[in-house]
């Protein structure tokens, strides 16, 4: 058992609740005068103690706050996130759902409004309430529905089999107009026309109200109208069409007007046709495998033929490849636009104002991409005017090009733009717009919602760059550390110390340590949209310095040998010195790079160099050295008299062999002989004395 909510204020509430299945109970709340608590009193009339699901019919156009009963307090919408994390200002709607949830143990929620799937307000609202009530909610997640249609729309749950009967189908209303004609058609889908009327006498009489087309039978679902002929859908999915026809954008097959709807498509192989646009003399078709059809004029490509030949029957123009389908079209006076299923932008034809958005006025004859989706930011709808062209992104905001001769861009100017500019953006609330967007072929009108900002943006988005170490990974792409931003075009970068962190384009390069920080500023290249910049601050931690040559130092000596000098190391560090330590001084002694031998004995030598601008401080592993006893068998061997001074005065050296190169031995004896006596056999030859 379904539980649906309908707000009175909804077009045609009788013809909805007459559509509904039997296993669906409805309640119509007033939204002026009813209260949480007579709300809860015609809820708990049925006669049912559990529902599966609930749903809420409820208009949305209001896109700052919201209310499902006037009387509950208005809860924060706009900006929600940063505004009301916690929703402390929904307390009287989560009170609703805690109700929903606990006492009818309603586990599921479906909101029929339009387009609340795609609104990041709206789905971090969504969010917050699943994670704490554990509960599920459903949403649609385009703008498809016509007059109130939204229910149908692409997200929600199949509504049709689960709340209404097919006939909820032709609910709703729908509304066609050109520079010359408008069509209306009735909820009982009566189609009536008005304005000029093309054809050959005497049914090419204008009209000043609105008359009945006579000839129509079946439900309408769409209608579009061109400068001189209009074409409609069934919803048999066929196609129909009327008027002017000096170009085949009839799709007749000749060039022959008609005054009345002739099928110019019947579905085959269950493939219909699920929408149509119509320009000034072109017809362009989706049909529901996602394919892409033209017809009528094509001086300028505005067929995506490939070339500039007239077609006066309809022609396949794309072909679904990978599952990528066509999902919208729209067309201009001389050129078409068309949304493709991943999201993507693609026009084709007359350029020559800059409205097919390619960044010059180079006319093309095929479909061309002109806007890839950024993360995860698609474009959700397109419409063309005469020679401008206008696009709203899943994001809500909303971009032009094209001819602005009469400021039809809203840019503030009368400048032509080449490429798509930002001219409308709400921050993060999706956009929705209860107002009607009318071609006349001319000059494209746009009645937006005044919330907002127009024009000048703030730049948001993420800027991260981890933090590094001198010497490794010292390129960065910063275009690639900038994510989920609103800017299109690009940045230019800065930095802090140029001198540690240089940048040239979008690349950075780390020329030395910055362990307090060194901050990167991101200016959008587009300024004249764009207000703001995006930073980031990271640390640059000092290198380990790399051993290029180790300590050398002779591992073994002797006790008695006269102090020596060892070579330091040698490193990637050329800031800094180094110093030598002996881990056993009784042993050996160091000065600078000089060692002293003090007695037989084991100690190690390490080197260290000590911390600069850029590098850590750096110890070598130990190096052991030994010195040995003097023995018979491991004597001194003496070749300076400076050595054999040095052993006497310093030493209690055992043994001793002194070469045939020491001369003034008399000399030696007397400085030492206070210390011990000498016996010397011969001066002439390498001799044995014992001290």
């Amino acid at each position: 058992m379904k539980l649906l909510l309908i707000d009175n204020r909804v077009q045609d509430v009788t013809f909805v609740t007459n559509n509904l299945l039997s296993e669906v109970y409805s309640i119509v709340f007033d939204f002026n005068n009813d209260t949480f608590e007579s709300l809860i009193e015609k809820i708990s009339q049925n006669n049912y103690k559990k529902f599966d699901s609930v749903g809420i019919f409820q208009e949305n156009f209001e896109t700052s706050e919201y209310q499902i009963l006037n009387s509950f307090e208005k809860s924060i919408l706009f900006g929600v996130e940063i505004a009301d994390p916690t929703l402390d200002s929904w307390k009287e709607y989560i009170q609703l759902i805690k109700y929903l949830k606990y006492n009818l143990e309603i586990n599921n929620i479906d909101l029929m409004g339009c387009n609340i799937g795609s609104s990041q307000d709206w789905k971090y609202i969504e969010k917050y309430l699943e994670n704490t009530f554990n509960i599920n909610i459903n949403s649609s997640i385009d703008i498809t529905g016509q007059g109130g249609n939204w229910i149908l729309e692409e997200g929600n749950l199949d509504l049709v089999g689960s709340y209404f009967i097919e006939n909820i189908k032709s609910y709703g209303w729908s509304l066609g107009q050109n520079a010359s004609n408008t069509y209306v058609i009735t909820k009982d889908n009566k189609l009536y026309g008005t304005g000029k009327n093309v054809g050959e006498y005497p049914f090419y009489i204008s009209l000043s109200s609105f008359s009945k087309v006579l000839n129509i039978i079946g439900n309408i679902l769409k209608i579009s109208c061109g400068s001189n002929h209009t074409a409609m859908i069934l919803s048999d999915g066929s196609l129909w069409t009327t008027g002017s026809n000096s170009s085949g954008q009839l799709g007749t097959g000749n060039t022959i007007n008609s005054t009345y709807f002739v099928k110019v498509y019947t579905p085959s192989d269950g493939i219909t046709v699920t929408s149509v646009s119509c320009s000034s003399s072109n017809t362009a078709i989706i049909l529901s495998d996602g394919s892409l059809w033209t017809t009528g004029y094509n001086s300028t490509g505005q067929l995506g033929r490939g070339n500039t030949t007239n077609s006066t029957s309809f022609v396949k123009v794309y072909t679904p490849s990978d599952g990528i389908t066509v999902t919208s079209v729209s067309c201009g006076y001389s050129h078409t636009a068309m949304i493709l299923s991943d999201g993507s932008l693609w026009t084709t034809g007359d350029n020559s104002t800059g409205q097919l958005g390619t960044g010059n006025i180079t006319s093309t004859t095929s479909f061309i991409k002109v806007y890839t989706p950024l993360n995860e930011i698609t474009v959700t709808s397109v419409s063309c005017g005469s020679y401008h062209t206008a696009m709203i992104l899943s994001d809500g905001s909303l971009w032009t090009t094209g001819s602005n001769s009469s400021g039809q861009l809203g840019r503030g100017n009368t400048t032509n733009s080449t490429s798509f500019v930002r001219v409308y953006d709400i921050t993060g609330t999706e956009f929705i717009s209860n107002t009607m967007i009318l071609s006349d072929q001319k000059t494209l009108t746009i009645t937006i919602p005044v919330t907002g900002n127009f024009n000048i943006l703030p730049v948001t988005g993420n800027f991260n760059i981890s933090n590094k170490t001198y010497l490794t990974n010292i390129i960065i792409d910063l275009s690639s550390a900038i994510t989920n931003t609103n800017v299109i075009g690009g940045f230019t970068y800065s930095s802090s110390n140029p001198l540690i962190v240089s940048i040239s384009g979008s690349t950075a390069t780390i020329n030395g340590a910055k362990p307090d920080g060194v901050t990167i500023i991101a200016t959008p290249i587009n300024t004249t949209n764009y207000i703001g910049t995006l930073t980031t601050t990271f640390n640059i931690n000092k290198a380990i310095p790399t051993i290029i040559t180790s300590l050398d130092i002779s591992t073994e000596k002797i006790y008695g040998d006269m102090p020596f000098t060892i070579n330091f190391p040698v490193s990637n560090n050329i800031e800094s010195t180094w110093s030598l330590s002996s881990s056993n001084t009784s042993v050996a002694t160091i000065d600078s790079n000089i060692i002293t031998i003090i007695k037989d004995g084991i100690t190690y030598i390490t080197a260290t160099q000590i911390e600069s601008t850029n590098f850590v401080s750096f110890t070598t592993p130990q190096v052991q050295l030994v010195i040995n006893k003097c023995t018979s068998n491991n004597p001194l061997v003496l070749q300076t008299t400076e050595q054999l001074l040095y052993t006497i005065q310093n030493t209690t050296a055992a043994y001793i062999n002194i070469s045939q190169n020491i001369t003034n031995i008399s000399k030696l004896t007397n400085n030492a002989r206070n210390k011990r006596s000498i016996l010397i056999k011969s001066i002439n030859k390498t001799i044995k004395i014992r001290l």
